[in-house]
């Protein structure tokens, strides 16, 4: 599932937000050689893991990824993720 509306914050005149929702089987699939390097992004990037598990490296940090836990990437920080089971 794949979605990028535009919103704008609340109480924030002219915040425009956008979201995009992947789960781990696309992201593996489609952005397997983006996300299996360290790279950054100019945007926040929630990783939430309803079931699969794997491992995300942040900052050069690893955490361990499993069943319905989540993740709050900041811009600039540097990442990884290595995605086991979908």
């Amino acid at each position: 599932m794949q979605m990028t509306p535009t919103a704008l914050a609340p109480g924030c005149k002219d915040l425009e937000i956008q979201l995009e929702i992947q789960t781990l089987q696309r992201l593996r699939e489609q952005r397997a050689e983006q996300h299996q390097m360290p790279h950054r992004h100019q945007h926040i990037e929630i990783v939430w893991v309803r079931t699969g598990n794997g491992s995300l490296d942040i900052d050069l940090k690893r955490y361990k990824m499993g069943n319905n836990t989540l993740y709050c990437i900041i811009p600039g920080q540097l990442h990884q993720l290595d995605i086991e089971s979908p």
